[in-house]
């Protein structure tokens, strides 16, 4: 999720994307100009990931910084999301993502269920 300069949220699924550092991981833009466009204006961001089989994820609050085909760290930034994408939808702009906070979490019937979180936790 991204926000505009004005506030107004944006939220689109990212296809791509790949732990980059300790601190940082990439997205590949290959169909996100509102992302892209939020960020430029409003570098905060919110990203979601979900194990859809166990109910449970990481909610990632940071920074993110734009960075364009004809910049110098889009090779090095991007180069094994340029390696996984299909020929077909190209990575247009690497997303460097700075984490600032991580937060696990799990669906709310794990919690008002504690047998089921016992599972989560395996």
């Amino acid at each position: 999720a991204t926000a505009d300069a004005a506030g107004r949220p944006n939220v689109s699924p990212k296809e791509l994307w790949w732990p980059y550092d300790e601190g940082s991981l990439v997205l590949g833009d290959v169909g996100s100009p509102v992302t892209v466009r939020n960020l430029r204006e409003n570098d905060r961001i919110c990203l979601g990931f979900v194990e859809v089989a166990r109910q449970s994820g990481w909610k990632i609050d940071g920074r993110a910084r734009v960075v364009a085909p004809d910049e110098p760290d889009f090779a090095r930034l991007g180069a094994t999301l340029i390696e996984l994408a299909d020929p077909a939808l190209p990575v247009r702009h690497v997303l460097h993502v700075v984490v600032e906070r991580a937060t696990r979490f799990v669906a709310p019937s794990y919690r008002l269920q504690p047998e089921l979180a016992a599972e989560v936790r395996t």
